[in-house]
């Protein structure tokens, strides 16, 4: 994966979490589970679901952090909406199908959230706690040089 380095920071956060939703979501062990729900269920699950999926994952993912969503980003999520919207309607889905498809869907994908956003937390916790713990070093290292160079005077 490659992230356009001129995209502001919120965009290239927002891809990356994009891309940790479709490894979230859709790794091999989710794709076991997926194939026993499509036997049990009429569930479609299409590049276009799993794009919204990713999406709603990075929408809460940057809520969470306290990042909002810019134009851009919103007009990204309401075109693949819309494109699974339409493949639903084009599978001969009626409405309340649809819906009921969105519910689940939006259900999944909160549950699957939840579960992930404490180990989240943690890790940049633990980066957060490293960055720190390096900085202080760095300081500890430039007082103790200056001290050498002042006693050298």
């Amino acid at each position: 994966m490659c992230i356009n380095t001129i995209c502001e920071d919120t965009r290239k956060i927002y891809v990356m979490l994009h891309e940790l939703g479709h490894a979230f979501y859709h790794n091999l062990e989710a794709q076991k589970s997926e194939k026993e729900d499509v036997q049990n269920t009429n569930i479609l699950f299409t590049t276009e679901r799993k794009e919204i999926e990713a999406d709603i994952f990075a929408t809460m993912s940057l809520g969470m952090y306290g990042f909002e969503l810019d134009d851009q980003l919103k007009s990204h999520l309401k075109g693949n909406y819309n494109s699974y919207i339409k493949q639903l309607e084009n599978a001969g889905k009626s409405h309340e199908d649809i819906s009921l498809d969105i519910e689940n869907l939006s259900t999944n994908v909160m549950m699957k959230f939840n579960s992930h956003a404490k180990e989240m937390n943690q890790y940049i916790e633990e980066y957060t706690l490293q960055q720190e713990q390096e900085t202080s070093l760095e300081e500890d290292e430039i007082v103790e040089e200056t001290d050498e160079i002042e006693m050298s005077f």
